[in-house]
């Protein structure tokens, strides 16, 4: 495997950054920060995982 082709940094399976919904974000600020902060750890992606609860 080449250095190109390998993914280089940090990967998030189960962010919760869509507002409003179900046990994540509060509001788009709120995701932004979550966002920037998970960045600073080094995360380069992220899949939204949003569970409906009711």
């Amino acid at each position: 495997m080449r250095n190109s082709d390998r993914f280089d940094g940090l990967a998030d399976i189960h962010f919760h950054g869509i507002p409003g919904v179900d046990d994540g974000s509060g509001s788009m600020d709120e995701t932004a920060k979550m966002i920037e902060m998970a960045a600073a750890q080094g995360v380069k992606c992220s899949a939204n995982m949003n569970i409906w609860m009711r």
